[in-house]
């Protein structure tokens, strides 16, 4: 794969990304440790599909920190980001671990009049193309924002923190049908009973069961996805 140049640089910063410090010492940075990422071509692609959903002036910002674990900051965002029905925004953080490359979806909002149209699913798989590219081994959500709980499930995303599945299981237990939260409740039991302190609890299982989805909306959780097991890979047909 090519490395980097200053002439991705020039056309990452004509779509109107801001780019840290010197060019010089950014690409130098790219080049250790993230050589495999297409930066231009992965940018252009964000910008395409989120630049067509807002009017409001975007910002779009790029940034990267030398500490250890080194980190590469993507930011896109329009002024209203914080307007929770037209607001957009998207950042994503790819950090070098010693022994893995990861990846934090740090915030995600759509505005209202484009959810639910295909579009969040459309990006998330432009992005791991890009991340299966450049070896990246794990995704990290806080899922929560704006229906997140149930979006992040329905994309394949385990959860992480066991004390968080059983509020949701508390919360379904107090608002489902007794047919409904025994659904749910085996789901857990079956997972739990063969991995007592398991951290990649399947939340896609329990989208699927009725009256969990309303539920999931409104939940909160961390979750991971697992860009090594081929199972999950089948499943976004990213497999080569």
């Amino acid at each position: 794969m090519t490395p980097v140049n200053k002439n991705d640089l020039l056309q990452i910063e004509a779509l109107g990304f801001s780019i840290p410090g010197n060019r010089g010492g950014f690409l130098d940075f790219l080049r250790q440790h993230l050589p495999d990422l297409r930066l231009k071509d992965f940018v252009s692609e964000i910008d395409s599909q989120l630049s067509q959903l807002t009017s409001a002036t975007l910002f779009k910002e790029l940034d990267f920190f030398e500490k250890e674990p080194p980190t590469l900051m993507l930011q896109y965002f329009s002024e209203d980001e914080n307007d929770e029905k037209t607001g957009l925004g998207f950042a994503r953080t790819f950090i070098k671990y010693p022994s893995e490359l990861v990846v934090d979806h740090d915030f995600f909002r759509l505005p209202e009049r484009y959810r639910r149209q295909g579009k969040g699913k459309a990006l998330i798989l432009t992005c791991l193309k890009y991340y299966l590219e450049c070896g990246v081994s794990r995704v990290r959500v806080d899922a929560g924002l704006e229906n997140g709980g149930l979006v992040w499930a329905k994309l394949f995303f385990a959860a992480t923190d066991k004390s968080e599945i059983e509020v949701i299981l508390e919360d379904a237990r107090l608002s489902l049908t007794t047919v409904q939260y025994l659904a749910v409740k085996n789901v857990y039991d079956v997972y739990y009973n063969r991995l007592s302190e398991g951290r990649d609890f399947p939340m896609a299982l329990w989208s699927r069961l009725p009256g969990m989805g309303t539920i999931l909306q409104k939940s909160h959780w961390h979750g991971e996805l697992d860009l090594t097991d081929q199972k999950v890979l089948t499943k976004f047909n990213l497999l080569n």
